[in-house]
């Protein structure tokens, strides 16, 4: 966490994105998933964050990209599966963890 130049607002930044799948040698599982979800929600509880912004909510669907260079390190498909649900639209098991989340009451947020 660190602080605004005028000391009265704070900021924090936590990202480690957590994806289902192998890809080279990472691999991750539904469950890591969740996990990292929770996280993220006890981190921005410490920091006292007002909000957070999700910009994967679906997996990217890959049928459309053309292909990567031969010996690319392909750091496109580490980003491929951050979604909440598949790219065919599938629900995963951290939308119910990021729904949970989301239906906090705002009132909680406001009282930190």
């Amino acid at each position: 966490m660190s602080h605004h130049p005028d000391r009265s607002v704070q900021r924090a930044v936590a990202s480690t994105p957590r994806r289902h799948g192998p890809v080279g040698s990472l691999v991750s599982s539904p469950a890591e998933e969740v996990t990292y979800i929770t996280r993220q929600e006890r981190l921005l509880d410490s920091a006292r964050a007002r909000g957070v912004f999700r910009l994967t909510f679906y997996d990217l669907d890959l049928n459309g990209f053309p292909p990567q260079p031969p010996g690319s390190i392909l750091p496109l498909l580490l980003f491929t599966h951050l979604g909440l649900a598949d790219s065919a639209l599938h629900a995963k098991p951290t939308l119910t963890v990021w729904d949970r989340i989301f239906r906090r009451p705002l009132t909680d947020v406001l009282k930190r």
